[in-house]
Formats: structure tokens, sequence, C-alpha cells
């Protein structure tokens, strides 16, 4: 059973959406809570039982972004992070690319 949320899977298979494709209540941005509680019902709805959290989605959409090459600012602005120290986090996940440095001295022609 989903983290709070009463009912059975196959109950809430049956129940119709109820929230909007992209704006909240107000017609701005989800609430943080409201965003919380949508995953949390799509998480039941499909019968997924994980530790994942909204969180989680961040960093499976910023990752592989980043594997790709995308420059961590484009990220960061996508993500809306203020601070680029915050984005740094999805550094440390990738090891994509290693593998493609080189040593700089080596191409010294010494």
């Amino acid at each position: 059973m989903g983290r709070g949320i009463k009912g059975s899977c196959s109950e809430s298979r049956n129940t119709p959406d109820a929230v909007p494709a992209r704006v909240g209540q107000t017609g701005g941005q989800y609430s943080e809570r409201s965003v919380q509680k949508i995953f949390t019902e799509a998480e039941l709805k499909a019968c997924i039982n994980s530790d994942a959290a909204v969180h989680t989605l961040r960093h499976s959409f910023a990752t592989p972004l980043l594997e790709k090459g995308v420059d961590l600012r484009y990220i960061q602005e996508l993500l809306g992070y203020e601070s680029s120290k915050t984005t740094e986090i999805y550094t440390q996940i990738t090891h994509k690319g290693w593998n493609k440095i080189k040593n700089l001295i080596d191409d010294l022609k010494i």
C-alpha cells in the first residue's frame, strides 16, 4: 500500500483522473505537497510499491541529460535550482565518459 493513501491497487485504477495536466488549482505551479500526492497516487494506480519519491524523477531526468553532454547550467535551469552547487550533485552519480578523458600531458610534444 502507498505511503498514507487508503484503498487497494484495483480500487485506485478504476478512479478517474482528477488531476489537470499542467497547472495547479490556482492556475500556477503545483505545490510541493500536491506533486507528492499525485506521485503517490500514480504509484498506487500502477501497483508500484517502491521507495521512489518525486526527487527520484528529478534524478531520472537530470542524469541522462548530463550523460548526453548537456551543460550543467541548462540542467540547473530545467530543474529550477538557484545554486549550481545543488545541480552538481548529478555529477557524482554518472561515470559515463570517464574512459574518454585523456591525460593532457600526452598531447604535449616534448
